[in-house]
């Protein structure tokens, strides 16, 4: 399987919104979020 790489989306200010939602979010649900984009690679 090729490798590729995941570039999360930023606004023309700069705004990431991926991750300012994870930051929001409590440990439990980032741990599972990040692990399915993991899995994703």
């Amino acid at each position: 399987m090729a490798d590729f790489e995941i570039i999360f989306y930023k606004t023309s200010g700069g705004v990431c919104p991926v991750r300012d939602f994870l930051d929001k979010t409590d440990v439990k649900l980032r741990a599972k979020t990040l692990r399915t984009i993991q899995l994703a690679k």
